[in-house]
């Protein structure tokens, strides 16, 4: 995705061009809260910071779209590795992967069917590959790891040492 096809928000700062359309919801049958996500992206150093926001959003909007995620629940972590601190198979799998690969690994609520998660991957990685930061490769579709673990709602606590979703809202301080 360019920059250009983002709108902007609270929690995605503003990128030069006109705002992107509204995603879709995609097909969960949970409350809405249930759904937050915590997703890590690792990668070799080196890429530039409208790069890495066009990667933080391009995988938050697809996650809206096809995981029925809320545009509130953003909560990532990017983390740049020099060379000896991300290791992995150049050909795992008779993929090959170059030193632009992308490790996005996603913790979120369990309840999502296996179709869901395969529309979701192929949904990532087409997003993914059409992103188009000034000075940088378009992201090729073997560099692209996603790995979901999914948790029960008392594995999370948001802050106050509370497990939010397994108390009544009137309970949250």
């Amino acid at each position: 995705m360019s920059a250009e096809s983002r709108r902007p928000t609270k929690y995605f700062p503003r990128l030069p061009g006109p705002p992107a359309r509204r995603h879709h919801r995609g097909t969960f049958a949970t409350s809405k809260i249930d759904s937050m996500p915590l997703v890590r992206i690792d990668l070799l150093e080196g890429r530039s910071v409208q790069f890495l926001t066009l990667l933080s959003q391009t995988i938050h909007t697809t996650m809206i779209s096809q995981l029925s995620v809320l545009e509130r629940d953003y909560f990532q972590i990017i983390t740049e590795h020099k060379p000896y601190q991300l290791l992995f198979s150049r050909d795992y799998l008779d993929v090959n992967r170059s030193d632009k690969h992308i490790f996005i690994h996603m913790f979120l609520s369990a309840g999502r069917s296996g179709e869901v998660k395969e529309t979701f991957f192929k949904a990532l990685n087409e997003n993914l590959m059409r992103i188009n930061a000034e000075g940088e490769e378009s992201i090729r579709r073997e560099d692209i790891s996603v790995i979901l673990t999914e948790t029960k709602k008392e594995d999370w606590s948001f802050g106050n040492g509370l497990s939010y979703l397994t108390i009544p809202k009137e309970q949250w301080k």
